[in-house]
């Protein structure tokens, strides 16, 4: 089951969003829960223990949505955050909180199933897609939507994890080629990113868990294109 929640203060927003969901997830033959709230501050008090997509208005009262969001990152690593707002200023705060997505007031259907269907799809494949690597005398099954980043250090890949940190022999285009299909991109020879963790990007590093990444010169153009496209707006 898919756990969406809608967090907007305004009624006549919540309940578009509410029927833009239905109308989705019943095409794409999802089985699917939504939860309401009205206010940041409700909605942390009373967070689900399970939540897959977070719809989160940035302009609301008392607590905005980006600093409820960044309070949810505090102990939702996974949950896939999507802000709708009236303007347009907020990317680079986005980075910061890991939203995947932004729609701009008024939201028309057509937009919304757009940018939504990916990421909806995303959750689906990341519940289901699984990597097997070899490190030492043992083989682990990892959940690839938990691997941040891969970098290779001499004849060994070290796969990041939300969890842990694997080291193994296999090899890095090996790893990518498994990979293919999910949002990683490779920013340079020895490095692999799950650009769902992306934080932010500079003009030769991308940020993400804390960490700078070098991006190759000549991929930089490529990353910001593919960014755009998850996200759904221009950088």
């Amino acid at each position: 089951m898919l756990t969406c929640v809608i967090c907007e203060d305004e009624k006549v927003q919540r309940d578009k969003i509410k029927d833009y969901i239905k109308t989705l997830l019943n095409e794409c033959r999802v089985i699917y829960e939504i939860l309401e709230f009205e206010a940041g501050e409700d909605l942390l008090n009373h967070y689900p223990s399970h939540t897959d997509l977070i719809f989160l208005d940035i302009k609301m009262k008392e607590l905005s949505g980006m600093d409820t969001a960044k309070k949810i990152r505090s102990f939702d690593k996974d949950v896939e955050i999507i802000f709708t707002t009236g303007l347009r200023q907020y990317m680079q705060q986005g980075y910061e909180v890991n939203a995947r997505r932004y729609l701009t007031k008024p939201i028309a259907y057509d937009t919304f199933r757009e940018q939504i269907t990916p990421c909806i799809e995303g959750i689906i494949s990341r519940e289901e897609k699984y990597l097997w690597i070899r490190s030492g005398q043992l083989s682990h099954r990892v959940k690839v939507g938990n691997i941040v980043y891969a970098e290779t250090y001499g004849r060994q890949v070290h796969i990041y994890t939300t969890h842990h940190t694997y080291s193994t022999y296999m090899k890095l285009s090996s790893i990518e080629k498994e990979l293919q299909k999910e949002h990683f991109f490779r920013c340079q020879k020895a490095c692999l990113v799950n650009l769902s963790y992306v934080e932010g990007i500079t003009k030769e590093t991308v940020l993400i868990k804390d960490k700078e990444l070098p991006v190759s010169r000549l991929k930089m153009q490529a990353l910001r294109k593919e960014l755009a496209r998850i996200i759904g707006e221009n950088l």
